[in-house]
């Protein structure tokens, strides 16, 4: 059984200590993260639920607290009830005060006592793994920018390459590092206009029949607002003129509708017999800039796998066109945003002002006291060897160079999104090749300290 548990976590650094082989990996002594707590048949390619709480019951007795992202339940009573739901769609970036409400108890609970020690899992313990996880090594103080923690969690969850691999993912890291190093923001409230494909994707004979689908992203679900979609003969056909200046697909809004906070588009080719996914990206209206223009260039695309996708030129990107509805801006508080916007944002203001309490309050630690939050002992902080061995691979033996997932152990993300039917519907996809355990002498000696 846990031949098969190894090749679904693929590349991921598993817990092979003491008799226990668990997808599960120090990120810092005192943040771990791992993969969904299973019971049933779910066993066979995930970790047990019984071995994960007999793991944390020997390694960390009461002390330790659970954050669940992945939607899904569990029996929490075989953790004494000490696991915290912050659940957002799989392969998707969360609703952006999600983020902040999540760190806020991780960091109460870490600066509680010096034993705490958080396990954060998603599914696959991977992308909302990852995401939560560096945004916190942003909050604590450790990490000054979202590239040092993405790289960071990438180099301690996996073996080679991974880490958060989902572009609009990475891109809520950075929102996230904006807005706690401030000045205060708002979203704003923006209409669509049109959105621009700069390339021809072939999807079906050197064409393709592309409708979109617009999406306010809402805690744990996603709600449609727009699409375009017709029947196959009425979807307008894009043909490759074998031109770059000529193979642009502009799709206009012809009813332009006014978009607030976390925003979700997705691209589907119109097939005459079934329609094909072709890439989705999120974005926050908050960072919409002044020319009110968001370009998405191909790597910045989901699925992450969408760069490798020969059915794109390579030149491929996406053009997001907005106008204002009125005169706020993002620097805008709530207090000075005009009437007519209010009325637009009664549930995204209370996620903002959420957001903003928690900033009120927000006292960034010295850099002494977020080493001791995320590692315990200061002498066991590892960010400045961690980070300088993969900005220098070619100091370090050629097994330890920071690489690229050619071969991934993972299902195909447009196959997913073609199954979703809605977009809603929760699957799980997100697993890579090889192992290895965490450093046992460290976290021994670290816990010799603190029990």
């Amino acid at each position: 059984m846990n031949y098969i548990r190894e090749i679904v976590s693929g590349k991921k650094k598993r817990m092979k200590d003491a008799g226990y082989n668990l997808d599960l990996s120090y990120i810092c002594p005192r943040i771990i993260g791992m993969s969904f707590p299973a019971e049933g048949l779910e066993i066979t390619f995930r970790n047990n639920i019984k071995d994960v709480v007999q793991f944390i019951k020997e390694r960390h007795g009461n002390d330790f607290h659970i954050y669940n992202l992945s939607g899904r339940s569990y029996q929490k009573e075989k953790f004494n009830g000490q696991v915290s739901d912050f659940p957002w769609e799989d392969h998707h970036s969360p609703p952006i005060n999600i983020l902040f409400m999540m760190c806020k108890h991780i960091d109460d609970f870490l600066s509680n006592k010096l034993a705490n020690v958080v396990f954060v899992h998603c599914l696959a313990g991977k992308g909302r793994t990852g995401t939560a996880i560096c945004c916190y090594l942003i909050y604590s103080g450790r990490f000054q920018t979202a590239e040092d923690a993405l790289t960071y969690y990438a180099k301690k969850r996996f073996q080679v390459g991974g880490g958060v691999t989902q572009p609009s993912q990475k891109r809520y890291v950075k929102y996230f590092e904006q807005i706690i190093k401030g000045p205060p923001i708002t979203p704003v409230l923006k209409y669509i206009t049109s959105l621009t494909l700069v390339g021809i994707p072939i999807f079906s004979k050197h064409s393709c029949r592309p409708y979109i689908e617009i999406y306010n992203v809402k805690e744990n679900k996603l709600q449609l607002i727009y699409t375009d979609k017709k029947s196959h003969s009425e979807q307008k056909k894009f043909t490759d003129l074998g031109n770059k200046e000529l193979n642009i697909i502009k799709l206009q809004i012809l009813t332009p509708f006014v978009v607030i906070g976390d925003v979700l588009i997705r691209v589907i080719h119109n097939g005459k017999f079934k329609n094909i996914f072709m890439f989705r990206f999120a974005f926050n209206t908050a960072f919409i800039p002044e020319d009110n223009t968001l370009t998405f260039e191909l790597k910045e695309l989901d699925p992450d796998k969408v760069v490798k996708d020969q059915r794109f030129p390579d030149y491929f990107y996406c053009e997001v066109k907005f106008t204002d509805y009125c005169k706020c801006k993002n620097t805008t508080l709530f207090d000075n945003k005009c009437k007519d916007c209010l009325k637009f944002m009664p549930e995204v203001k209370n996620q903002w002002d959420t957001i903003h309490e928690i900033m009120d309050e927000y006292k960034q630690h010295s850099i002494h006291e977020s080493k001791i939050i995320l590692f315990g002992d200061p002498e066991f902080d590892d960010q400045n060897e961690v980070l300088y061995s993969i900005k220098n691979p070619q100091i370090l033996p050629e097994d330890f160079q920071y690489q690229d997932d050619e071969d991934d152990f993972d299902c195909d993300d447009m196959e997913y999104e073609n199954q979703l039917g809605k977009i809603t519907e929760k699957h799980e996809k997100e697993d890579e090749d090889h192992h290895e355990q965490y450093n046992k002498q460290h976290r021994d000696t670290f816990f010799k300290h603190t029990m």
